[in-house]
């Protein structure tokens, strides 16, 4: 059975997750199954989806996934009542149902399991696999933003907690997350990229594109949740009509 199989991948993240739990990283899955980050990405999809995939499959993995994910969701209603710099060990396990001891064991520490629970659910992993680098730009741009809009409007609770917190949780999480793996320096990498092709114009920076992106994405998403009902193809098509003046015609 070839490396890159799927099978032959989730048997490798199998065995990789009895040893590692959720600490598990890409990176290590790559090394350690022979294959790139991208193949990874194509076969079976982000960390998150590769853990699900592993609950599925029953035995070991789909014990260890479910406690994983129950400790996860403690955390995360943890931190809405609490914040995330606040919320304790002992918040979390009671919120999980589980004992404090079976959190350190599977992550060592809360800094371990809020970075784990960072790459789990955060969409910059995902974003690599994104075929956001081939077609029109206009064509890169409106998958990215199909793409975020989704993420964003079946992840609203978590991305504004993640967002919208204190300041003090913010510069907590700042501290724990990989800056430049972050979902913001991926979009703006994409549009340094694209400004360096010449197909969108380069009177405004690419960090304050990225900025503007993300803003539009919260707005249509995060903000009007419980207010009125979501359209995904009228949010993304509002929000491509903002960036239409900043292509250029090779990038239209």
């Amino acid at each position: 059975m070839p490396a890159s199989d799927p099978a032959a991948l989730l048997s490798v993240a199998r065995a990789l997750h009895r040893e590692k739990g959720a600490r598990l990283s890409m990176t290590e899955l790559a090394q350690r199954a022979g294959v790139s980050r991208g193949t990874l990405y194509q076969k079976l999809g982000n960390k998150a989806a590769i853990l699900t995939r592993l609950a599925s499959h029953g035995g070991q993995a789909d014990l260890g996934a479910d406690t994983e994910s129950r400790i996860m969701q403690g955390l995360l209603r943890a931190a809405a009542r609490h914040g995330f710099r606040a919320a304790t060990l002992d918040d979390i396990a009671r919120e999980a149902d589980v004992g404090v001891a079976t959190i350190y064991r599977r992550f060592g520490d809360k800094d371990g399991l809020i970075r784990a629970f960072i790459a789990a659910h955060a969409p910059n992993a995902t974003l690599h696999g994104l075929p956001v680098g081939a077609g029109a730009p206009a064509a890169q741009l409106k998958a990215l933003t199909r793409f975020l809009l989704r993420y964003m409007a079946g992840n609203g609770a978590l991305v504004r907690l993640l967002h919208s917190g204190s300041d003090d949780d913010r510069a907590y999480l700042q501290a724990l997350r990989d800056a430049e793996r972050s979902t913001f320096a991926q979009i703006t990498a994409f549009f340094q990229r694209l400004q360096a092709e010449g197909t969108v114009r380069d009177s405004v920076p690419a960090a304050d594109l990225a900025t503007n992106l993300f803003g539009m994405l919260y707005a249509h998403t995060v903000l009007v949740q419980g207010r009125k009902s979501y359209d995904e193809t009228a949010a993304c098509g509002a929000i491509l009509r903002m960036f239409d003046g900043l292509l250029t015609a090779e990038g239209s």
